[in-house]
């Protein structure tokens, strides 16, 4: 297993840093990590880099230059709302396994994908819509969880 649970990811690049789109911290609260479980029947790890995975700049010419989020160190205003996100997603996956267990994979699978593609693009994208991961982000645009999670909403189209 690669350096703090990548699989497949790219080797290390100056400048950079690896990003989870959705914390893999999460699989260390029970009722999380007893969904994730289930989710690999349909495919979904976390560990997947490809999937879960981004490369951020770790400095601010690079991160001015690419229109990328900065990523230096934590960021618990992101993990947050994420977490929040995947839980949402969680209690459904909770309240519909028991009827049909397939198809509440199949859903929650889908539900974070669109997370992690919904994220992946916010932090890419020249923030036209998006958000920043640390205060010292040359592109951040506002300051607020609110915001955050208004960007989330956004994007997945609530």
């Amino acid at each position: 297993m690669q350096p703090r649970g990548w699989q497949g990811a790219p080797p290390p690049q100056s400048g950079f840093q690896r990003h989870h789109l959705i914390p893999i911290a999460l699989t260390q609260r029970p009722q999380m990590a007893a969904m994730f479980e289930q989710l690999h029947a349909e495919g979904f790890a976390l560990q997947h880099f490809g999937r879960n995975g981004l490369l951020l700049p770790a400095c601010e010419p690079v991160a001015l230059r690419s229109g990328h989020a900065l990523h230096r160190g934590p960021h618990h205003g992101y993990n947050d709302v994420i977490a929040a996100r995947v839980e949402r997603i969680r209690a459904h996956f909770a309240l519909h396994a028991p009827a049909d267990p397939r198809m509440a994979r199949r859903t929650a699978a889908m539900r974070l994908r669109l997370l992690q593609d919904t994220t992946r693009r916010a932090l890419t994208d020249r923030h036209g819509a998006g958000f920043w991961l640390n205060r010292r982000d040359p592109m951040r645009l506002f300051v607020d969880r609110p915001y955050l999670d208004e960007a989330i909403d956004r994007l997945f189209g609530a």
